[in-house]
C-alpha cells in the first residue's frame, strides 16, 4: 500500500514533528508514504491536490483551514481531511464537521497514539474489499452449510448460544440461525463494512437507515441498541459510509 499525504500548517516545527511520525508509522506498518509540505492554504490550493490524506491546520494566516477545506471538498470529496486544532478548540471542530464532514481532528501538541489510530482507520478503509460479489459460507442450524451474499446481510445477533442472521429478501427479510462464535464471523466480515454497535450485534453499515441517540435503525425497520462506549466510532464509520456512497469514493 502507498499513501500520498499533504501537511498544510504554517508552523515549521509542527510539520517536522508530524512528518517524523508519518514516516515512523509507514516503517512500522511496511507501507510507502509520500508527504508534501505547505506553509499556507493558498500554496496548497495552487496544486492539483492528488493526495489521499491532508492534514490541515485550522488557524493559519491568510485563508484559514476551514476555507481551504471547503475548497478541497468542492474539488474532490474522496480526500480524507484531518484537521489540526488548538487544544480545546471545540468551536472550530464543530464548524469543520458541519461544513465538510471532516474525517478526524488532531490537537496540538500532537498525540502520536491518536495519529496512528486515524491512519490505521484510513488504511483499513482504503484496503477493505467491496461487498459486491462477496459471499460468506456459514453452518445453519437444521440446514447445513449455506452461502450468503455479504451485501444482503442486515445484521447478526448473538442470542441463546447461537447467532441470529437477518438476511435481505425481495419482500421483507429472512432469519437463519447459525452455529458459530460471533468473534469468528466478526473477523470475516469486519473488512467488508460490518461493525459492532453492541457486543451482541454485528451490523452491515450499508443497510443502516439512520442512527438516533443510542439506537441503530436498519432499512428493514429493525432497531438495534448502540452502546455508549461504541457510539462515537460507529457514527463516524456510518457517516463516512454515507459520503462514500454519495460521492463514490
Amino acid at each position: 500500500m502507498q499513501l500520498r499525504c499533504a501537511v498544510c500548517d504554517d508552523e515549521r516545527e509542527f510539520r517536522e514533528i508530524l512528518l517524523w511520525h508519518l514516516n515512523k508509522f509507514a516503517k512500522e506498518n511496511e507501507i510507502k508514504i509520500t508527504v508534501q509540505e505547505y506553509e499556507s492554504g493558498e500554496s496548497l490550493l495552487q496544486t492539483d491536490i492528488r493526495e489521499e490524506i491532508i492534514f490541515l491546520d485550522i488557524d493559519m494566516q491568510g485563508k484559514d483551514g476551514l476555507e481551504v477545506g471547503q475548497e478541497i471538498w468542492r474539488r474532490n470529496r474522496n480526500i480524507y481531511i484531518i484537521y489540526i486544532t488548538n487544544l480545546g478548540d471545540l468551536f472550530s471542530k464543530k464548524t469543520a464537521q458541519n461544513r465538510i464532514h471532516a474525517f478526524a481532528f488532531l490537537e496540538k501538541p500532537l498525540c502520536p497514539k491518536e495519529l496512528y489510530e486515524q491512519l490505521q482507520d484510513i488504511c483499513q478503509q482504503i484496503s477493505a474489499p467491496k461487498q459486491e460479489g462477496w459471499s460468506i459460507c456459514l453452518k445453519v442450524i437444521g440446514k447445513g452449510m449455506m452461502t450468503f451474499p455479504v451485501r444482503d446481510i442486515y445484521y447478526l445477533e448473538y442470542t441463546d448460544h447461537k447467532i441470529r442472521l437477518v438476511l435481505k429478501q425481495k419482500e421483507g427479510s429472512m432469519v437463519y440461525y447459525v452455529q458459530d462464535r460471533l468473534i469468528n464471523i466478526i473477523k470475516r466480515l469486519q473488512p467488508c463494512g460490518f461493525l459492532q454497535p453492541h457486543k451482541s450485534f454485528l451490523v452491515n453499515i450499508r443497510l443502516v437507515q439512520r442512527v438516533r441517540q443510542y439506537v441503530v435503525y436498519m432499512l428493514n425497520g429493525d432497531e438495534i441498541p448502540l452502546s455508549q462506549k461504541r457510539a462515537a466510532k460507529f457514527r463516524k464509520a456510518w457517516y463516512g459510509q454515507i459520503d462514500n456512497e454519495t460521492f463514490g469514493r
